[in-house]
């Protein structure tokens, strides 16, 4: 039609140049033909120049759809299309909590027709970027003109803006929309933190104040915001307030009350509840001192007995636990020093969860006794110190662990605090011994020779439970000189500081022992193991002989875990062993005794002979090693004997193993 319509305007046209030669003008008939949209004089005129040789361009690039040359992004296309806006689901509805929505955007050329070349589309909202709604995608990849993701209310409350962006030939093209979020309803009320979880009582020095932390969820399980709160103390003992009993929940949900300890030790819950009824409680605060005391310390070894005499580099890791006056857990961050008698080991740890670790690893020095030999193995078969030595074994290891701390007492009145030797139990130099490193509280029943007065602590090294003076102390109070217990409570549960206690604060400890152990057997200086026969060993017909002997490592200290002793009689006759213990030894620091055991044939005529050897194999570090040892055995003579007519023959009954 449009061929048509040009040819018929072209007719016209040279008509109208007719008339006008002619004289022809204004009222002509043809005036009402021509009185169209300018639109249309357009094409005429364009149609006319084309007629007389003109160029007819202007006119194809009018009528041609452009769907590759991005020029604006909005909502619909053509004539409905709305530039800078993104189509929302709902319309202009209110969105509910946790609600969903469709979102959408198109993309259209200059002709308002949309792109189908690829093109990338990155939506984003204010509540997504606080992580208060959730968008099914950000970014959109578009080859239709659409780009469309999903949006969900997710703790978002009131008006989220968002936006949709495309860079597009060096520019930046942006849609927006506004979508209202209903306020959600309280779903759930839950306890978050307590920070600390522990706080030290009211002016011992300590962290006082606890912030306790609890989040409002709504009914579609997201955060919400500005929910008032109340909070409660499940106790008041001793003082214990709230700085605030209301709160109000912030843009995650959060809202937090400040408790304040009181004088008394005790554990306090925290109850939060909302206008709505809604309620819950905290995790248990402690309120105590946080301040380790001595019979709250206590120091454990991986390895008691690591294979290390002879090997460098092997390890026992050493754990320190650590507690209270209430015996709870010392808060995280106490630190605890650290030394050794033999080896090496790190010089600190701090708590958490009230213990820390360090590694010992073996080197030198390796504490040496060099006068141990067999004299100090009695007929008892155990190891017997000269001079009334405490330790004279080699490879004896001592390690102390100290930290700063309080001592310790019975609080017989159930206060909290030490009023004083007629109220409380405090057991000084005046009652009890006082020197050993370790002193046993008077809080444990039939303690002996130990008392509650700490001296400063040392290194014993020699295990004598007492501090000598080629031994290495802690000089808390930095005067050059080792100092003993002062008589009186050293804490900060003193509830009178005139002359009964004080609230300073002491050097409390725990120690533990490592041996060095070795896979080598001790022998004495005969080659033999304490007990070993240096003799044959007769046992007369169907008779049985045990025979202890002592078992030990090359420092008299208990061989290796893992050491197996097996007994074999291949080269002996006539006679059967045992031995005990049979299976593998464990992880012991003191030597054991191994019992062999014998049995003679039945047979009156024939001796046991031979020998039987017995192998201990143990682990030294570097592969096992096997000691071999050798029993002989032999049988009396036997005796003939006549009763009447009858012969008997029967053992005798002395030994002629000879």
């Amino acid at each position: 039609m449009q061929t048509k319509t040009t040819f018929k305007l072209i007719g016209t046209a040279l008509l109208s140049l007719v008339l006008t030669a002619c004289g022809g003008g204004k009222g002509s008939a043809l005036d009402n033909t021509l009185n169209g949209a300018s639109s249309v004089s357009s094409t005429s005129s364009s149609s006319l120049s084309s007629a007389f040789g003109g160029d007819s361009s202007a006119n194809s690039s009018a009528s041609s759809i452009d769907t590759t040359s991005l020029s604006n992004i909005g909502f619909g296309s053509g004539g409905t299309f709305q530039p800078g806006k993104i189509g929302v689901g709902i319309g202009s509805g209110t969105l509910s909590p946790g609600g969903v929505t469709a979102l959408t955007v198109n993309l259209v050329s200059i002709t308002g027709t949309l792109v189908t070349q690829p093109v990338t589309v990155v939506f984003n909202s204010k509540c997504f970027a606080a992580q208060k709604a959730l968008l099914g995608a950000t970014t959109v990849e578009s080859s239709s003109g659409e780009a469309t993701t999903t949006y969900t209310a997710n703790g978002c409350v009131g008006d989220d803006l968002i936006t949709a962006t495309v860079s597009y030939d060096e520019k930046v093209l942006t849609a927006q929309t506004t979508i209202n979020v209903e306020q959600d309803t309280v779903g759930s009320v839950r306890f978050s933190d307590a920070s600390p979880p522990q706080i030290n009582l009211k002016g011992t020095g300590g962290t006082e104040t606890s912030v306790v932390r609890f989040q409002v969820f709504g009914s579609t399980g997201a955060p919400i915001e500005n929910i008032d709160v109340e909070f409660a103390l499940s106790t008041t003992t001793g003082g214990l307030v709230l700085v605030n009993t209301t709160g109000k929940t912030n843009s995650a949900g959060y809202v937090s009350t400040t408790v304040q300890a009181g004088t008394v030790a005790t554990s306090v819950r925290i109850t939060a509840k909302t206008a709505t009824g809604l309620s819950t409680q905290s995790n248990v605060l402690v309120v105590s001192t946080g301040i380790p005391d001595q019979n709250s310390m206590s120091l454990s070894l991986s390895d008691l007995a690591p294979i290390s005499w002879n090997v460098d580099g092997v390890e026992s890791v050493a754990t320190i636990r650590m507690a209270d006056a209430f015996n709870n857990l010392v808060p995280d961050g106490t630190a605890v020093s650290f030394t050794t008698s033999g080896g090496a080991i790190e010089s600190s740890c701090i708590t958490k969860d009230g213990s820390c670790s360090v590694k010992w690893k073996s080197q030198e020095p390796r504490p040496t006794i060099p006068d141990f030999d067999e004299f100090f193995v009695g007929p008892d078969l155990k190891v017997h110190c000269p001079n009334s030595l405490a330790e004279c074994r080699s490879g004896r290891v001592k390690i102390l662990a100290t930290s700063i701390g309080n001592e310790s007492f019975v609080d017989k009145n159930a206060n909290g605090l030490y009023n004083g030797p007629l109220v409380d139990g405090f057991a000084s130099s005046t009652t009890s011994k006082c020197y050993p490193n370790i002193p046993l509280s008077t809080a444990k029943i039939g303690a002996i020779n130990g008392c509650d007065d700490l001296g400063e602590a040392y290194l014993d090294k020699n295990f004598n439970k007492q501090r000598d003076d080629d031994e290495e102390f802690v000089d808390f109070n930095v005067d050059g000189s080792f100092n003993s217990g002062d008589g009186i409570y050293n804490g900060v549960l003193c509830n009178n500081e005139e002359s009964e206690c004080n609230k300073a604060s002491v050097s409390v400890r725990g120690d533990a022992t490592l041996v060095m152990s070795s896979g080598y057997v001790y022998r004495d200086s005969s080659g033999l193991l304490p007990g070993q026969p240096s003799t044959e060993v007769s046992i007369g017909a169907g008779n049985s002989k045990s025979i202890n002997m002592f078992l030990g490592d090359i420092n008299g200290n208990g061989l290796p875990m893992g050491t197996t002793i097996t007994v074999k009689t291949d080269t002996a006759s006539n006679v059967t062993a045992s031995v005990s213990p049979s299976f593998a030894l464990g992880m012991s620091q003191e030597p054991t005794v191994m019992t062999l055991f014998l049995k003679a044939g039945d047979d009156v005529t024939k001796k046991p002979s031979g020998s039987v050897i017995v192998e201990i194999k143990a682990p030294t570090g570097l592969g096992n090693v096997t000691t071999a040892l050798s029993v002989s055995v032999c049988g009396p003579d036997t005796l003939e004997v006549r009763d009447g007519n009858n012969q008997v023959t029967a053992p005798a009954t002395t030994s002629n193993c000879d």
